[in-house]
This record gives C-alpha cells, sequence and structure tokens, in this order.
C-alpha cells in the first residue's frame, strides 16, 4: 500500500519582486557656447572667390589669432570687390586683382578655455585678432600658411582691416562690452553693486547699534532721576 503524505509544510513560497533601484547618473550640463563673426578685409586675391584651400588658411589663422582650437572656427562667406591697375608698360593692359571681405564665425564652448565669464572671453579673442591684424602678424601668417595648404590665391595677400560683431552667447545676443583693460564694464557694475551694499550694511548697522545705546543711556538716565525725586520726597 502506497502512503502519501499530506502534511502541510511550512516554507513559504518563493516570489520575486522587482525593484526599480533609483539611477545616480548626473545630468549632463551642457557649457555656453560663445559666439561671434569675425569680417576680415583681404586685399591682393587673384580671384573674386576663396577657393577650399584658401578657405582652410583663413579659418587656420583666425584660430592661431584668437587664440582657440581650429575646429570652433567656420568660413561663412565672402564680397568681392574688384580693382584694376593700369600697367606702366601698356596703355591698355591692366592688372586685375580683388579685394575680399571674408566672414569667418567662431563658435567656442566655454568649459574648452580658461575663461568662466563668456564676455572676458570675447574680449579676449577680439582684441586679440585685432593686434594681429594691426602689426602685420595676421598677414605674414596667413602668407606662411597659404604654403602649408597649398592656397595660391592668397599667397600675396595683405590683411588691412577686421570688425567683430556683437557676442552671442546660445544664440541670446549681447551689446557688444566696453573694456577697461581687460575687465569688463559688467564685473565692474557687479563689483561697485557689492561694495554699495556692504557700505550700506554697515552704515544701517551702526545706526542701529548707536540708537540702541543712547534709547539705553536715556532710560539709565531716567531711573537716576527717577531714584532722586523718590529719596527727596522721603527726606522731605
Amino acid at each position: 500500500m502506497e502512503y502519501i503524505d499530506d502534511t502541510p509544510t511550512f516554507e513559504p513560497t518563493e516570489s520575486q519582486t522587482t525593484i526599480n533601484k533609483p539611477t545616480f547618473q548626473p545630468t549632463q550640463m551642457t557649457s555656453p557656447i560663445i559666439s561671434f563673426t569675425s569680417n576680415i578685409t583681404i586685399d591682393g586675391i587673384n580671384n573674386s572667390m576663396l577657393d577650399a584651400n584658401s578657405q582652410r588658411a583663413l579659418i587656420n589663422v583666425t584660430a592661431w589669432s584668437t587664440k582657440v582650437t581650429e575646429n570652433t572656427i567656420t568660413y561663412k562667406k565672402g564680397i568681392s570687390t574688384v580693382q584694376n591697375r593700369r600697367n606702366l608698360r601698356s596703355i591698355t593692359l591692366f592688372t586685375t586683382s580683388y579685394t575680399i571681405i571674408a566672414t569667418t564665425q567662431a563658435n567656442v564652448p566655454l568649459s574648452s578655455t580658461a575663461y568662466t565669464d563668456p564676455i572676458l572671453l570675447y574680449n579676449s579673442m577680439t582684441s586679440s585678432i585685432i593686434k594681429k591684424v594691426n602689426s602685420g602678424d595676421f598677414t605674414k601668417q596667413l602668407q606662411k600658411m597659404s604654403i602649408v595648404f597649398n592656397a595660391t590665391q592668397i599667397a600675396k595677400a595683405n590683411v588691412t582691416y577686421v570688425s567683430n560683431s556683437a557676442l552671442t552667447v546660445n544664440d541670446i545676443i549681447y551689446v557688444s562690452p566696453v573694456s577697461i583693460e581687460g575687465v569688463s564694464v559688467v564685473s565692474v557694475i557687479l563689483m561697485t553693486t557689492i561694495i554699495f551694499i556692504i557700505i550700506c550694511g554697515i552704515y544701517t548697522y551702526c545706526r542701529t547699534t548707536i540708537t540702541s545705546r543712547i534709547h539705553d543711556e536715556q532710560q539709565i538716565h531716567d531711573r537716576k532721576e527717577a531714584q532722586s525725586t523718590f529719596s527727596s520726597v522721603i527726606i522731605f
């Protein structure tokens, strides 16, 4: 005869419980993008448009003059005007060259630089390229890079002028800041405001302290007068 054990077991039934664990991956913060354009006037070009090699050379020198990496500079467009010069040996023979206003754009992540203030970075970049153009260093470097990039169009180019657009940060336009020896006016205003608040706080504290002291002294004086009057009445 077969025996069947019907004794109940007290072992709990295993159940699978899914626990949704929160992730602790930090939210990635996007660095502000500093943007502006530079209009660079170049004389002595032998074509009305800059070819790809000339554009690459100009991008390289613009990055060099603004002290940023080359991949943050792009070539946008060029506007040309023709210059005809008469050959002194022939009345009918002219030499044609072009002046091109080339526009480059800088898109620089703030985190890729040593700066934390977008305006200070903008001031540094724009003042640097202006100095390079005015000193002739931009022209010398561009002629050197024309050899490296095989850019024959700009082999005899002369950069005469540069102007920069207003600053934008993440597509938000800033009024062109004025710098005072590398310190932005915004920073000066902020510092002045902080100093003014500190002075007001000190003045308020001193005034409150003096008023409280005068009040305490007046109360002591009044008590003394009251005690003196009371003593006089008792004696009388």
